[in-house]
């Protein structure tokens, strides 16, 4: 998979049906609600389209993450 940060996160094909079958409803919804051409051909060859997700999955924060960005030191609020 191009353009991912795997740094922050893993890419990983959907194997859980329970996901599967998530992924299709929101996709039936989706075509319902819109009469999208292109949701129905998706449908229609479900197999394949499957085939072509993929799940992003963020990996736990670890020391390093937990560091802010941008830390703030002797921060002194002055009435005007």
């Amino acid at each position: 998979m191009q353009r991912h940060n795997a740094q922050m996160s893993s890419a990983e094909r959907l194997t859980n049906s329970d996901e599967i079958a998530s992924l299709r409803h929101l996709l039936l919804r989706h075509a319902q609600a819109t009469e999208s051409p292109s949701a129905e051909v998706l449908l229609e060859h479900w197999p394949a389209t499957v085939a072509r997700f993929w799940k992003i999955v963020p990996h736990p924060p670890d020391a390093a993450m937990a560091t802010p960005f941008l830390q703030m030191q002797n921060l002194k609020v002055v009435a005007a």
